[in-house]
């Protein structure tokens, strides 16, 4: 038998889609002996590296599943769960599809032929809804439950195998009789310590995808890669996930090399971990299709594919066993509210736990974007810079700061006639839409008296207005708890170390007449974050000053105004909420 054995599994393949999570499931020495895809183009791809293995189109269609299969693998569809898609559930009329998966599960048990191990693969956004019901994955482990299945899942990124990209998919392993942690957990909590950049042999150093995405967002001559169809300001030195739409419309900005033109698919393909051709189905007998056309489909593969690197690793865990996880510190019972956690797992009769891991099981260092990518493809026709323009002009409009963007850009450009930025528009905050500053206090910080910060006034607001202006362990904190619980406090959060915390409120003074009065301790300050924390609260209550009055004058006398469009322009305030979403203390 393939639990704990070491021996090959043979993999029936749904929602195959291009082969990403097969092709990986056969590098670690399992066999193919079945898939399903319903796209064409797919199936030409499938044809191409798996043949000889058979090739349903219609999941509908399957009666069976091959009476030898040990492992069911499927990456369902996503568009109906995903935050970038239509929101409409984990029964809408593509992910809803999964029920597909439950149907010939049932079948094969009530047939004597079980399926040991089921992997299943989708998107963050199968964790969360606006309500309990709503949550994609409760109704995912409660078929897996009522079936009889241990399971346990987690979130990973891509880029702890030390690809240059952000791309965070859910993994979903259960298994009959054995112990799904010990596949996915049992590596242990990969937290990186820091330094690991002065350990690194390579020059300039490397340091793991976690410490360099600590590192500020901004462009400061460092590689990154734009999304001409999104207004979101790049990170650097990575990729951003790529979509069904977006592979396309993304261009490479190299400063380090002096390049810049569009990604094009074969870089794609490289950073999600195929050999570069890998979704070339030209070839093809009887397919005709355009260049234009080719490289839109072939995006929208990878937009759709598993990471090869996440998908390798979780393949060579499943019959191998070389650790078990231990129950510990980091697992405690789940209490659901509009989230689930990153990780949670539900074996033998123990009940549904989370788990306080990180995305990261593995800590390579992150290569560098220029040492992964091959030839961009060069503006030839001055279409690009024209696109970069509108799409500069897009952030400021949302307000983002755009002058080290513009200056890597403009560096790539050097040298060729006609192309560059030119001086764009001087960024002002005049046409930006802000979120009412709240009170701005003084308040008892870590080991400091007293600590420039904002009350949040959390009862102003639903749980869907909240999701955009705090990050989600608060809202779980508040759901579990109630207001009641902290009636005598505040919810304070403080500038300067951007973190919040409930404080009560005989701990708390108002900060104008408290630095008029100069009722803060008597020596200064000496903590590295105070003066700029101070500053910050400077900005806010600048930007108070506009809102109250409407007065102009105030709005451009903002001494920060970059902390000012991060902190309170929506579009900023959203994002980086998002993605603090999961940075809460552990249960």
């Amino acid at each position: 038998m393939p639990d704990g054995s070491g021996t090959a599994m043979q993999v029936a393949s749904l929602f195959s889609g291009c082969g990403g999570l097969d092709l990986v499931l056969q590098r670690a020495g399992h066999r193919i002996i079945m898939q399903c895809e319903s796209d064409k183009y797919c199936r030409e791809v499938l044809k191409q590296h798996f043949p000889g293995t058979h090739v349903h189109q219609d999941v509908a269609s399957i009666e069976n599943l091959p009476k030898e299969t040990e492992l069911l693998a499927a990456g369902f569809p996503c568009v109906d769960v995903s935050l970038a898609g239509n929101r409409s559930g984990i029964y809408g009329a593509q992910t809803g599809l999964w029920l597909h998966i439950v149907r010939l599960l049932q079948k094969a048990q009530r047939k004597s032929r079980p399926v040991p191990w089921v992997l299943l693969e989708n998107v963050p956004g199968i964790l969360c809804g606006e309500n309990k019901e709503s949550i994609g994955i409760e109704h995912v482990c409660t078929a897996f439950e009522r079936m009889g299945y241990n399971w346990a899942y987690r979130t990973i990124d891509a880029s702890s195998f030390g690809m240059p990209m952000t791309r965070k998919r859910v993994f979903i392993l259960a298994s009959l009789h054995g112990d799904p942690r010990d596949a996915l957990f049992a590596a242990g909590n990969q937290e990186c310590m820091g330094g690991c950049h002065i350990l690194a042999s390579d020059t300039p150093p490397s340091m793991c995808s976690e410490c360099w995405k600590k590192m500020p967002r901004d462009f400061t001559g460092d590689d990154g890669i734009i999304n001409l169809s999104q207004a979101q300001a790049p990170t650097r030195g990575l990729a951003p996930t790529f979509t069904g739409s977006n592979v396309t419309e993304l261009v490479a900005v190299l400063p380090s090399q002096g390049r810049i033109g569009k990604l094009g698919v074969a870089n794609a393909e490289k950073l999600m971990g195929f050999e570069p051709g890998y979704t070339d189905f030209s070839r093809s007998p009887g397919t005709h299709v355009t260049a234009t056309a080719l490289d839109r489909i072939r995006g929208n593969m990878l937009g759709n594919a598993v990471s090869v690197d996440v998908a390798e690793w979780i393949g060579r865990q499943i019959p191998q066993f070389t650790h078990k996880y231990v129950l510990g510190e980091f697992d405690c019972r789940m209490v659901t509210c509009c989230t689930w956690p990153e990780a949670a797992w539900n074996v033998g009769r123990l009940g549904r736990h989370k788990v306080a891991t990180s995305q990261y099981p593995m800590k390579l260092p992150m290569q560098r974007l220029h040492r992964v990518l091959g030839e961009v493809t060069e503006d030839r026709q001055g279409k690009l810079i024209e696109c970069l323009r509108t799409y500069i002009n897009k952030l400021r409009h949302k307000g983002f700061m755009t002058e080290d963007l513009e200056a890597c850009i403009n560096l790539c450009m050097q040298g060729r006639s006609g192309s560059s930025l030119g001086k764009m528009v001087e960024a002002n905050l005049h046409d930006i839409s802000f979120i009412s500053v709240g009170r701005l206090v003084w308040a008892k910080y870590s080991t400091y008296p007293f600590w420039p910060g904002e009350v949040i006034d959390v009862s102003k607001y639903d749980v869907a207005e909240l999701a955009r202006l705090i990050p989600a362990y608060l809202i779980e904190t508040l759901l579990s708890d109630s207001l009641e619980s902290h009636c005598d406090d505040l919810l304070i959060f403080f500038f300067g170390a951007q973190t919040y915390a409930w404080i009560k409120m005989s701990d708390v003074k108002d900060f104008r007449n408290a630095t008029a009065e100069r009722q803060l301790m008597g020596n200064p300050l000496e903590h590295k974050n105070f003066f700029e924390a101070v500053r910050e609260a400077e900005s806010a209550a600048q930007l108070r000053a506009y809102q109250d009055s409407g007065d102009l004058a105030a709005l451009d006398a903002i001494e920060d105004k970059r902390f000012v469009r991060n902190r309170y322009s929506l579009v900023s305030r959203a994002a980086g909420v998002a993605a603090a979403t999961h940075k809460g203390p552990p249960c």
